[in-house]
């Protein structure tokens, strides 16, 4: 069993106060699913008053504990489409883990 030092809450915290946009947990999921699936509508940026920087949580998944946190808070949640998106976000966290520790 993976010690837990964090909760997905405080991993997420970290976007805190970066937007004055509200979503809804279910809506967070349908946006990510749409997104990772290439069929996210997104607005005109030149007429949105909000610009989104790219957000990757793979970047901050820096340890297999980390990682291990994430997963399993995911588990937890028992949504397949979220725990599945949860695993294609660790193997790229691993992956680009592999590449920091290259260069």
């Amino acid at each position: 069993m993976t010690k837990r030092t964090n909760s997905i809450d405080s991993f997420l915290g970290i976007l805190k106060g970066k937007t004055t946009t509200v979503a809804t947990v279910e809506e967070m999921n349908q946006a990510a699913s749409a997104g990772w699936a290439g069929e996210a509508e997104y607005e005109d940026q030149h007429t949105s008053p909000e610009r989104f920087t790219p957000y990757d949580p793979a970047d901050s998944l820096t340890t297999e504990e980390d990682i291990a946190v994430f997963l399993a808070d995911a588990t937890e949640t028992g949504n397949n489409q979220y725990i599945a998106l949860a695993q294609k976000i660790a193997v790229r966290a691993r992956f680009k883990n592999k590449q920091r520790e290259r260069y």
